[in-house]
Formats: C-alpha cells, sequence, structure tokens
C-alpha cells in the first residue's frame, strides 16, 4: 500500500472515529471572526486523524489565503451546525451524506478513500455479497452514515462505541460489526481479537471515497478548497503531511 493511500486511510478515521467527543464548541457564525471552521469528530487533538487534518488545512489555508480552524464535534451535532451555518464545512463525509434539501455544497475532489471491514465470529461469511447478509445482524458505531447506506435494507442496529460493537458479536447479539479501515486497524493493534473468537473478514466488504462539505454560503471557497487540495496532492505536500506525523513521528 502506498504513502498516499495511507495517508488517505488516516484521514479516512475524521469520518468514523471510534470515539465520540464533548461538544465544547463556542463558535456561533463564521463572520464573528473571519475563520473558516471545519469539523471532525475525533476524540482529542492528540488523535491521529485531528493531527493530520490539521496539518492538511494549515497547507490549505496557506493556499487560499484564509483563517482556518479544526473544531471536534460529534457527528450528528456537526450535521445540525453545519445545516444552521454554526460552522462552516465538515472535512470527510462520503458522497450520500448530504440530501439536495440541505444545500450543502460538496467539493468534488475526494479527502480520503475508506475501506469498510466487516468483523464477525463465523469466518465462513462472505461480507462482500451484501445481499446475503440481509438475514443477518449487523452492528455499527452511531454516526457511521455508510452502514446506513449500506445496509439500508438488512438488520441494521447502531452502538456508542467499538468496544460495544465487538461486545456485541461476543455476547451473540449481532452477527457482523461493521467499521472504516483506520479503526480496523486500530483494533487490530489495541486487541488481539483472534483470541477471543472474533475475526476480521477479507477483503473489505466495501471501498469508497469521502468528501468534505461546506455550508451553501460557502460555494466560493469551496472551489478555492478543492483547487488548493488538488494541487497539495499533486506537489506532494499530501505525502510529506503522512510521512512526518506517522512514518518519522517527532
Amino acid at each position: 500500500m502506498n504513502i498516499i493511500r495511507f495517508l488517505m486511510l488516516a484521514l479516512a478515521g475524521i469520518y468514523c472515529s471510534l470515539i465520540f467527543a464533548n461538544d465544547k464548541t463556542t463558535k456561533i457564525t463564521p463572520a464573528e471572526d473571519g475563520k473558516i471552521i471545519f469539523s471532525i469528530p475525533a476524540g482529542s487533538k492528540d488523535d491521529l486523524s485531528f493531527k493530520l487534518s490539521a496539518k492538511l488545512l494549515n497547507e490549505i489555508s496557506k493556499k487560499t489565503g484564509e483563517e482556518i480552524e479544526l473544531t471536534i464535534l460529534p457527528p450528528d451535532k456537526a450535521k445540525l451546525m453545519l445545516e444552521a451555518g454554526r460552522i462552516d464545512a465538515e472535512i470527510a463525509r462520503i458522497k450520500e451524506y448530504a440530501n439536495p434539501s440541505d444545500g450543502l455544497i460538496m467539493a468534488n475532489e475526494p479527502v480520503a478513500t475508506i475501506p469498510f471491514y466487516a468483523y464477525s465470529t463465523n469466518k465462513e461469511i462472505d461480507a462482500t455479497n451484501i445481499d446475503g447478509l440481509k438475514k443477518l445482524r449487523v452492528v455499527s458505531v452511531k454516526g457511521q452514515v455508510y452502514s446506513n447506506v449500506l445496509f439500508k435494507d438488512h438488520i441494521l442496529f447502531h452502538v456508542d462505541s467499538v468496544k460495544s460493537g465487538l461486545l456485541h458479536l461476543y455476547q451473540d447479539k449481532a452477527d457482523i460489526f461493521v467499521t472504516d479501515g483506520l479503526t480496523a486497524h486500530r483494533i487490530s493493534q489495541a486487541i488481539h481479537t483472534n483470541e477471543l473468537g472474533i475475526y476480521r473478514l477479507e477483503p473489505p466488504i466495501a471501498v469508497t471515497n469521502v468528501y468534505t462539505f461546506f455550508n451553501s454560503k460557502h460555494s466560493e471557497f469551496a472551489k478555492k478548497y478543492e483547487k488548493a487540495l488538488i494541487e497539495i496532492k499533486n506537489e506532494g505536500i499530501y505525502n510529506k503531511i503522512y510521512k512526518t506525523l506517522v512514518i518519522n513521528k517527532p
């Protein structure tokens, strides 16, 4: 897996963070301080997803000439605040995230690419056959929009954390737990799930791009953001951010 794909995977954790943060933002409207406010559902500013996003937005700020601030919000809260104009953008969501009636603007250049994985106590399940899973009980972390899209015709319910999702498998309350690639990587680093009789099914059940969404009043900045993001990728800055924070940790 090349570096740019690793970085995009790491940034993908923004979309479905395994921890839901407390709402400590005091932001009301962007006009108050002239900053463009982006949200991310990280657990804290020490999370890799927050650090990567902050570095990326810092580079975008340099190219656009706009002051950008990154704040932590739970996904459901962030959506309401974005629609109300109390924040200006969510940095990474799937294309299906916004309804036309919401009036949100999507930057067409993906900010990350996410593989989604399924965990189960049954290693024989073919998780890539989505239609074949309709009789199974599927669980995902609350706020993970893609699960609602992928399993809209399935027996799907939500939990508050990754720990709870895995516990549902262990206690036979669910057949499959679905999560994003970065969270799956964190799980493998923190927990020996095989010893619990819980297995990550290969290959990923799906791979999708995630995009940045803006409040409707930011149509011009959305264009500037997308142009800057493409330049950052083409100039190798995107790769450099990953090398600095992940490979050559300070």
